[in-house]
């Protein structure tokens, strides 16, 4: 990151820090007074999955605190990894971006086979809870989302969440000098949110807008 220091215009900012799992330890411990009424960590990113040695670490010297530990992820991942964290975790929010593989790859790059079969994995362990990034004209069509819901209830997931897209990322495009994408994709309107909110009910799931748990 010497660029950051050498931009002689201050265009760019670095965000974030390296820190040890000793040190993300150190913090969270520190709070455990709090987390009687229910708290505990939750792992995200970016990919948590994507720094395995790193999260393996953090998840099982948490568990020696009794932290409860939550995994927010992609489902993109190692098997041998989820089968490693899965005994200190206490819950995976695992996103569903879209049930058809290649509109899958059309929008990620990557078809979703390794996503669902880690799904089912983790589901064998009763701890899924799903979550559906809503993205107007990419996944929110009734096929799909019925689609969703019906591999939710295939894996008798009880809660699926949906996650309507937000603009909140949009300032980082620009400090990457790259033009924001959140144009063409609008906005979903809250009757069509909560038409998708119905259809999932229909068939017998619990639904948040927001991951309100």
């Amino acid at each position: 990151m010497d660029c950051v220091e050498a931009c002689p215009h201050g265009a760019l900012k670095r965000a974030g820090k390296q820190v040890t799992v000793g040190e993300v330890v150190d913090e969270l411990v520190r709070d455990i007074p709090f987390y009687a009424g229910g708290g505990g960590a939750t792992l995200s990113g970016g990919e948590p999955l994507a720094q395995p040695e790193f999260v393996a670490s953090l998840t099982a010297v948490l568990r020696a605190h009794r932290v409860s530990v939550v995994l927010d992820t992609s489902g993109q991942g190692s098997p041998a990894l989820l089968d490693r964290l899965l005994p200190d975790l206490d819950l995976v929010l695992f996103d569903i971006k879209h049930m058809d593989s290649k509109c899958h790859r059309a929008g990620t790059g990557i078809g979703n086979e390794l996503i669902l079969d880690n799904a089912r994995r983790v589901a064998r362990e009763g701890k899924l809870r799903i979550s559906l990034p809503l993205v107007p004209g990419f996944n929110d069509s009734d096929a799909n989302v019925q689609a969703t819901g019906e591999f939710a209830r295939s894996l008798d997931v009880a809660w699926v969440d949906l996650m309507p897209l937000h603009q909140l990322g949009a300032a980082k495009y620009g400090y990457l000098g790259m033009p924001s994408p959140y144009p063409r994709f609008g906005k979903l309107s809250e009757d069509r949110v909560a038409r998708i909110m119905e259809l999932l009910e229909s068939l017998g799931l619990r639904v948040t807008v927001g991951r309100m748990m």
